[in-house]
């Protein structure tokens, strides 16, 4: 871990516990917890980043076309799309033909199939493209505002400003479509607690909502603000800075994550440990990786063998799995390799087997209280999580934090 980790598919699924892959061969329950369960599922679907349970449909290809899977895996919505997006608030959108719509959970079009994308938010309504011009469309389908297409990309609307590409420029434009701050640079973030990050001459600030600079340009990487502080890098080293700009954790850590109830990892000499937003030491920088905490427990990695500590650095769950997923809704699946052989086991909070297989394949970790079973791209079962546990976060809220909260740099 040299680098923040960033949400865009590796931080949504390290934050939102996403496809992390546990490989092993077919066998199944060796034995099994009445309320975690497998189904095994018939079809040859295939599966990508994108496939995972949402409000209770998972989307998945057939012969090549998108359709939706219930949580039963029978067929809720017909394979006939080029592409199709998870389920959010009640509505999902899809492709057919090269043109975007959004269908609602019975498969019905609720804005027609006529867009040249799938759109982003723009406020209580979807900013889509159809030709040369722009429309607001409302949860009905139907189109309330029309804009000219002056802008060449309209991002999402937070925080009552967008950002907009202009002749390779970036700015900010309010919902009227004015520019509110000048289209000058050379790439931008979006506004999170009144602050966004901006580019001009290979090095990144931030500024406010007026374009007022809170920082200077200085910093190789910047990140989206959360919970009143940014994370910056320069020459390799990161750190954070306050609302007024001023390090607040000094540019001395090789990597840090982003800060989750107050807690990242960070990276300091030859080892990852914790810290908090006050850059108090509260795991020694003894390990190899440590990943985001969730249900209270954060999977790390020593010496090539992977565990689980809690908050006050404390080995809960013995290193002693050559894999190991974060936990999500209370469970998580680790892997042991014997005499070459896989062997997974779905364990609780207190290291409890739910469920033993073996066998070759991976498993995504629980969204909506399924897992995939796959193997090679191809959905073989899902794990059942039937038992009501307390959420600290649901699934769609972690998603929607990680896609808001992302790392800009020019390391990569």
């Amino acid at each position: 871990m040299k680098n923040i980790k960033i949400p865009i598919f590796k931080l949504i699924v390290v934050i939102v516990c996403i496809m992390l892959a546990v490989t092993l061969v077919f066998y199944f329950a060796v034995h099994n917890r009445q309320d975690i369960e497998y189904i095994e599922i018939k079809g040859d679907y295939v599966i990508d980043e994108l496939s995972y349970f949402s409000e209770g449909r998972a989307a998945v290809q057939l012969n090549g076309k998108y359709g939706y899977l219930d949580k039963d895996g029978n067929e809720a919505i017909g394979f006939k799309y080029d592409a199709a997006l998870p389920y959010l608030d009640g509505k999902a959108a899809v492709m057919k033909g090269g043109k975007w719509g959004y269908i609602d959970e019975k498969g019905n079009e609720i804005i027609p199939i006529i867009y040249d994308g799938f759109g982003v938010s723009f406020g209580k309504d979807i900013l889509l493209r159809k030709q040369s011009d722009y429309f607001l469309v409302d949860a009905s389908g139907k189109e309330v505002k029309k804009f000219a297409a002056i802008y060449d990309l309209v991002g999402e609307l937070n925080e009552g400003l967008a950002s907009a590409q202009k002749g390779g420029k970036w700015g900010f434009i309010d919902p009227e479509w004015n520019i509110k701050i000048p289209i000058k640079y050379d790439n931008v973030g979006i506004f999170n607690e009144g602050i966004a990050p901006v580019k001009s001459d290979g090095k990144w600030a931030y500024i406010d909502k007026n374009g007022n600079k809170i920082t200077d340009f200085e910093y190789d990487a910047i990140a989206s603000f959360c919970d009143g502080m940014g994370i910056v890098g320069k020459d390799n080293k990161y750190g954070a800075v306050n609302s007024k700009g001023e390090l607040i954790i000094p540019l001395k850590y090789t990597s840090l994550n982003f800060f989750i109830d107050d807690v990242a990892s960070a990276g300091y000499g030859e080892g990852i440990g914790i810290i908090n937003n006050r850059d108090k030491v509260l795991v020694d920088f003894k390990y190899d990786d440590i990943d985001y905490f969730f249900d209270g427990l954060a999977v790390a990695q020593k010496n090539n063998k992977f565990g689980y500590i809690d908050i006050q650095g404390e080995e809960v769950i013995p290193f002693k799995y050559d894999y190991a997923t974060p936990f999500c809704e209370g469970l998580a699946a680790v892997e042991q390799i014997v005499d070459k052989n896989g062997y997974l086991t779905v364990i609780n909070k207190d290291g409890e087997a739910m469920l033993e297989m073996k066998g070759l394949f991976n498993v995504s970790s629980f969204s909506d209280g399924i897992a995939l079973v796959t193997h090679d791209n191809r959905l073989k079962g899902f794990i059942m999580n039937n038992h009501k546990i307390r959420r600290d976060y649901s699934y769609n809220q972690l998603k929607r934090r990680s896609e808001k909260y992302k790392l800009y740099s020019d390391y990569y």
